[in-house]
């Protein structure tokens, strides 16, 4: 979870998260490498399909 912290003028200040927030920030940016990293691996299987011309399931 995040939550606006509190300037010392009282106005709203920068965002910070709480440390299950920050677990949580983490394992999403976690999960975008992973999925960025399978549709680079798809492209470049769809790439070398293309090249051998076959649809055969392997």
């Amino acid at each position: 979870m995040r939550y606006r912290k509190r300037n010392q003028d009282g106005s709203l200040g920068e965002w910070v998260y709480t440390p299950a927030g920050e677990a949580e920030r983490q394992q999403k940016e976690d999960q975008q490498k992973e999925i960025e990293a399978l549709r680079e691996e798809m492209a470049q299987w769809k790439k070398n399909q293309k090249e051998v011309g076959g649809n055969d399931v392997v």
